[in-house]
């Protein structure tokens, strides 16, 4: 562990993007500066780039030859967006600012990974990428397809004044408010997978989310692949088995349209 640890220290640089709206920047972690084909990860809500997912992924990357930046969409920082601020259209917004602030660097080759809402993310900004990889992306319009669901019996706290959701029982969650209105609003995200940019979408093969994904790739444009990677949960680190598969076929995807013109 120690040995891992000193090597992000060692190898990745903390960056600063300025936000388009002036008065907020992004922060990211970056792993092989600007000259080698760019991985951009992005975490899912309640999320950040330290989570261990994005914190492996981009040492699995780096160690493959690209480099990464492990992007936070909000933060501590002074001048970092508070999650309860945001919304998928804020987190599209930063991103697309994101990417061009990364092209004006001058990678080869941008790609991005987007883990749950992340995926999301991804889908709803308008960048341009060379080819991305939606890890179990979320869905608006959950009631779309019916599902033999067990009720769980949340109680829940709603706080207007620190703009939350809180699920008290069970696993918890937390959910900003923001976001809860703009998805009654969406009420159904799939059409935003129809990108004119090559996508790889990864099911987790033992969550919820499934018949979701089969929905965004059916939507999407080719050049386009859909895993489904069994005895995985929405986190994909479920086991170390897992978690590589998750990983490699991200690799795959992205070796294939590394050297493109």
């Amino acid at each position: 562990m120690a040995e891992s640890l000193e090597f992000s220290i060692k190898d990745e640089e903390y960056v600063r993007i300025p936000l388009s709206d002036g008065r907020h920047a992004a922060y990211g972690m970056l792993r092989g500066g600007w000259s080698k084909p760019l991985i951009v990860l992005v975490h899912g809500m309640n999320g950040s780039g330290s989570s261990i997912l994005q914190w492996l992924g981009a040492k699995y990357f780096a160690e493959k030859s690209y480099a990464t930046l492990r992007i936070n969409l909000y933060g501590d920082e002074r001048d970092a967006r508070d999650i309860v601020d945001c919304n998928l259209q804020v987190q599209a917004d930063d991103f697309d600012t994101i990417i061009k602030f990364i092209r004006s660097q001058k990678p080869p080759k941008i790609f991005a990974e987007g883990h749950s809402y992340g995926g999301l993310t991804i889908l709803k900004s308008s960048a341009q990428l060379d080819a991305a990889a939606l890890w179990d992306p979320s869905h608006v319009g959950l009631n779309i397809i019916t599902r033999e669901d067990k009720e769980i019996d949340y109680k829940e706290i709603v706080s207007v004044e620190l703009k939350l959701r809180i699920g008290k029982k069970g696993k918890g969650y937390i959910q900003p408010l923001l976001f809860e209105q703009e998805q009654t609003q969406l009420r159904d995200t799939t059409n935003l997978a129809a990108k004119n940019y090559p996508l790889l979408f990864v099911a987790a093969g033992n969550g919820s989310l499934v018949p979701y994904v089969e929905r965004y790739f059916k939507t999407s444009n080719k050049p386009k692949k859909l895993v489904s990677i069994e005895g995985a949960t929405h986190n994909f680190i479920d086991t170390d088995s897992v978690t590589y598969k998750l990983f490699d076929a991200t690799l795959n995807w992205f070796n294939e349209y590394k050297e493109a013109g």
